[in-house]
C-alpha cells in the first residue's frame, strides 16, 4: 500500500498522510481529493512513502486522485518548494497560491471554448461579385472568406456589425457556412497569427483608420 505525502492550502508548515492502494509514481504531481476534518479537501501529491507516523488504524485513505487533468511538473513542483522555503510559507499554500481557482476544486476544469470557423459558399461567391461598392463590411467579410476559411472572432473582429452580418448570410441566404469549432487549444500560435494577418490585410479597417466600416 502506497502512502500519499499530500500538501493542503492550509497555513500548516507539513504535509498530510493518506493511503491509496493504485497509486504509483506517475501520480506525484497530480491533485487529489481527501477528507479533512468532516469535509473533503483538494491537495497536491508531492510524494509517495512505505510507512507514515500516523498508525495505520488512524491513516486515513484518499478519496480519489483527480486524473482529469495532468499532474504539475516536477520543475513547478520543484519551483514552489524553493519558494516555499525561502519565503518560510507552507508549500501547500505556496501551491494552491499558484493554481488556477477552477484547479483548487474537485473535478475537471471546463472544456475551453473553441472558435467556430466559417467557410464561402458558391452562393456567396456569386453574391460577392454583386456587392455594391458601399456594401464595405459585407464584402471585406466575404472577400476574406473567399480566400480561406476564417475563425469567427478573426471576422468579428473587422467591424462591429460583422456578427449581425454573419448571422444574415448564415441564416437564409446561404452565402457562409459554420464548420463548427475547428480550432482547439491545442492550435499552433503560428497558425493562429498567419490567420490573423490574412484578416488584417484583407480588412479596410486596418488600411485605413480614417474610414469606419459600416453596415450596409
Amino acid at each position: 500500500m502506497s502512502i500519499l505525502r499530500v500538501a493542503l492550502d492550509l497555513p500548516l508548515p507539513r504535509l498530510f498522510d493518506y493511503s491509496c492502494a493504485e497509486a504509483n509514481i506517475a501520480d506525484i504531481g497530480m491533485r487529489v481529493l481527501v477528507p479533512f476534518g468532516s469535509k473533503q479537501a483538494v491537495g497536491v501529491i508531492v510524494g509517495l512513502a512505505d510507512t507514515s507516523e500516523i498508525s495505520s488504524e488512524k491513516l486515513k485513505p484518499a478519496v480519489r486522485i483527480l486524473r482529469e487533468t495532468p499532474a504539475l511538473g516536477r520543475d513547478w513542483l520543484e519551483l514552489v518548494q524553493f519558494c516555499s522555503d525561502y519565503y518560510h510559507r507552507p508549500l501547500g499554500e505556496v501551491i494552491f497560491n499558484g493554481l488556477p481557482v477552477r484547479l483548487r476544486k474537485p473535478g475537471a476544469p471546463p472544456t475551453p471554448k473553441q472558435a467556430a470557423v466559417y467557410r464561402l459558399s458558391a452562393d456567396g461567391r456569386a453574391a460577392l461579385a454583386q456587392l455594391p461598392v458601399r456594401a464595405k463590411v459585407k464584402r471585406a467579410l466575404l472577400q476574406t472568406l473567399s480566400q480561406f476559411d476564417c475563425v469567427e472572432e478573426l471576422l468579428l473582429a473587422q467591424s462591429p456589425s460583422a456578427r449581425k452580418i454573419l448571422a444574415s448570410f448564415g441564416h437564409g441566404s446561404g452565402h457562409v457556412f459554420n464548420l463548427g469549432h475547428g480550432i482547439s487549444q491545442f492550435t499552433q500560435p503560428e497558425t493562429v497569427k498567419i490567420l490573423v494577418d490574412c484578416v488584417h490585410e484583407s480588412s479596410p479597417r486596418y488600411h485605413d483608420n480614417s474610414v469606419k466600416p459600416r453596415a450596409s
